[in-house]
């Protein structure tokens, strides 16, 4: 399958008055920031469409939404490392061995960039439970098309729900 996918909105809805993620579901401006590469972050989105397969164009955008949010995930990592490597100073340490230095330097480093990173961890958190609720909207939306795919006799029935008595 081509990683480029070339799908367009229904036809009912003028493009203007789509949001701009539908309008380019897949190619949003500004998901990467200066020093990453555009490359970097197609090959990822070409790696979860070849992944998910999508069919349909709402399945073709829920893939595309799961990349954006696994890629600003993976950024994390990068910013947690851009913080501690900005507060890092070994000057003024009392201790004379490198991996004692070491450690103290990054306690400290820590220390005065501790606001940030509570900051950071509730992105984190946030970006995490937005990229497991996608990703169970795109499973479920393939899985709904995979049975209405199936003859009305090979589907499984509805399960029942349980009512409190």
């Amino acid at each position: 399958m081509s990683n480029e996918l070339h799908l367009a909105p229904p036809a009912a809805v003028p493009p203007s008055r789509l949001p701009r993620s539908w309008r380019h579901p897949l190619a949003a401006a500004h998901i990467t920031v200066p020093g990453e590469f555009e490359q970097e972050y197609q090959r990822f989105l070409g790696s979860c469409l070849e992944q998910f397969q999508p069919q349909t164009f709402l399945e073709a955008h829920m893939a595309g939404e799961y990349a954006q949010l696994q890629f600003r995930l993976l950024r994390m990592a990068r910013i947690e490392a851009g913080l501690i490597c900005l507060a890092y100073d070994e000057s003024g340490c009392p201790y004379s061995k490198p991996e004692d230095r070491h450690v103290w330097a990054l306690g400290r480093a820590h220390a005065q960039v501790a606001r940030q990173f509570s900051s950071l961890v509730l992105s984190e958190t946030r970006l995490r439970r937005e990229l497991e609720r996608a990703l169970d909207r795109l499973l479920a939306l393939q899985e709904s098309r995979r049975l209405a795919a199936l003859p009305a006799a090979e589907r499984p029935a509805p399960a029942r729900r349980r009512t409190r008595s």
